[in-house]
């Protein structure tokens, strides 16, 4: 399976407040689905290690 890790479109983010997860974003502009930023991966203890590709990819690395 090919992972998402080092795209140039994935983004991180932590915990804004206490009690949230971490995310990780596809800003790919050129996506096929709605919406600016699209959630692929949640962790509830760090940030998730092994990001599946989703299924919109194109490949862009």
């Amino acid at each position: 399976m090919k992972q998402c890790n080092g795209c140039g479109y994935m983004v991180r983010e932590g915990p804004h407040k206490r009690g949230d997860c971490y995310t990780v974003h596809c800003t790919d502009p050129d996506k096929p689905v709605l919406g600016a930023r699209r959630t692929i991966a949640i962790g509830w203890t760090g940030y998730p290690v092994d990001v599946p590709t989703p299924a919109w990819c194109r490949g862009k690395e």
